[in-house]
């Protein structure tokens, strides 16, 4: 049995709804599986009731639902679905200790709260009793150290799920986080990569041109030809949100400090700042403040992106830059230079790209898919097996299927760029059984 859980005592959310989405896919899978759900009481609203509000409209476009996965619940499909409610009386009570509910929040993000564990003790021993089965895992969109300790004391697997740097609508695709106990567990992610480059055939690999075309829209193209070009700056500062609480707990400087170190590694002239969309910040009177329509096209002018938690640096790292990841605990951290000591070009392994995109990210339309959910987490399939499957179920939604490899490089490349961006192709000689679509994916998860 999987349970999902959403919690979290962040008002931004709260004020703006923003977990509503993860919340009705939640809550369409608990549906479908015949699963319950633990969830706080202020989204446990009928989804007519949101129907009804202009400003939650979002949420339920036709293009919305087909992103996330789900269905506008009836009501009595919705009354259907067992819910283990924290109620509000129960949020309170966990804010009582601190001096607002933001501190809360944060130090719940930071560590183990004792209140909240017996909290999910009682609700994980209920379902368990209620429905005579034993949770194997849970589903979270926001993890904390507490629900990690009470699932490791029960033997319960902690899948986090959240959106990838690689989304929709910047990207053709959207990928999400699936990952074990918390996408801050770079322990999990370095042991997997280890077993992915001594088991993978490099003549499974795609290249950085070959992925990109997968992901980027027709506008971006140019990105391709951009890639390798000399930069307009040295240096490019990502700041993230003032009030990020990850940011907080898991960057190594603070903006204030990066600033300042920057100016010693270049001239001020050679550095770009780039503010979190929709956000503004007293950095004093720097020049170059980005203002770019996307984070691809800012990437493109920078030889080297720093930050300490943004999704930026991944996608700085896809694209073939420097990254200087200002926190230890980011999944790819461990593969760029952490500090502001000097600048280098550090241009990060193809192998790691495959891997985070193809292995550690998920096409978003399998995040809630309880067979694919089965067969990542509770089966013998390898890593090498789920990294297959996932490259070539992007493949196939290009039209292309896994064939391509047995085409000589330039050749493939040229195909998956001719596809990508619905060129007319001049290479005759690659022809392609589209019969043959899906074959390997039934092949591999075949019941």
């Amino acid at each position: 049995m999987i349970v999902p859980i959403l919690f979290s005592l962040d008002d931004y959310s709260f004020a703006d709804k923003v977990n509503l989405r993860p919340f009705y896919s939640f809550l369409y899978f608990c549906y479908q599986n015949n699963y319950p759900v633990i969830a706080q009481e202020e989204y446990l609203e009928l989804p007519e009731n949101y129907l009804q509000n202009e400003k939650m409209n979002y949420i339920f476009t036709e293009e919305s639902k087909k992103q996330w996965n789900f269905d506008v619940l009836t009501k009595d499909q919705f009354n259907s679905i067992k819910k283990y409610i924290i109620t509000d009386k129960m949020s309170k009570a966990l804010c009582k200790e601190y001096e607002n509910k933001s501190k809360a929040h944060l130090d719940i993000l930071k560590k183990t709260n004792e209140k909240f564990k017996d909290i999910l003790i009682k609700e994980f021993n209920q379902i368990e009793k209620d429905y005579k089965k034993k949770i194997d895992a849970v589903l979270v969109w926001v993890s904390n150290p507490s629900i990690i300790n009470v699932c490791n004391e029960k033997n319960i697997k902690v899948i986090q799920m959240e959106m990838s740097p690689i989304r929709e609508p910047s990207y053709k695709e959207t990928l999400g986080y699936c990952c074990l106990n918390s996408k801050y567990d770079i322990e999990t992610v370095k042991k997997q990569y280890a077993i992915f480059k001594e088991k993978i055939n490099k003549d499974d690999l795609l290249s950085r041109d070959e992925i990109l075309s997968l992901f980027l829209k027709e506008c971006d193209k140019n990105i391709l030809n951009k890639r390798n070009k000399s930069k307009e700056y040295d240096l490019g500062i990502a700041l993230s949100m003032p009030e990020d609480y990850f940011y907080s707990i898991y960057a190594t400087m603070t903006h204030e400090d990066i600033i300042e170190k920057a100016v010693d590694l270049t001239e001020e002239e050679r550095i770009s700042y780039r503010f979190h969309p929709g956000m503004k910040y007293n950095i004093g009177n720097k020049a170059n403040i980005d203002n770019s329509p996307s984070s691809k096209e800012w990437i493109m002018k920078c030889n080297s992106i720093v930050s300490g938690v943004s999704n930026v640096c991944f996608e700085a790292m896809l694209f073939g830059n420097n990254v200087i990841t200002l926190s230890d605990e980011m999944p790819w951290s461990f593969m760029c230079q952490n500090h502001l000591s000097y600048l280098d070009s550090n241009v990060v392994e193809l192998e790691f790209i495959n891997f985070m995109i193809f292995f550690y990210f998920v096409p978003f339309e399998l995040l809630f898919n309880k067979k694919y959910l089965k067969d990542r987490f509770f089966s013998n399939k390898s890593i090498i097996d789920i990294y297959k499957y996932n490259r070539d179920f992007i493949l196939e939604k290009k039209g292309l299927t896994n064939e391509i490899f047995n085409e000589k490089f330039i050749n493939r490349k040229k195909l998956i760029i001719s596809k990508c961006f619905q060129e007319n192709s001049d290479i005759e000689s690659i022809k392609i059984e589209e019969t043959k679509k899906g074959n390997l994916l039934k092949r591999i998860f075949r019941k």
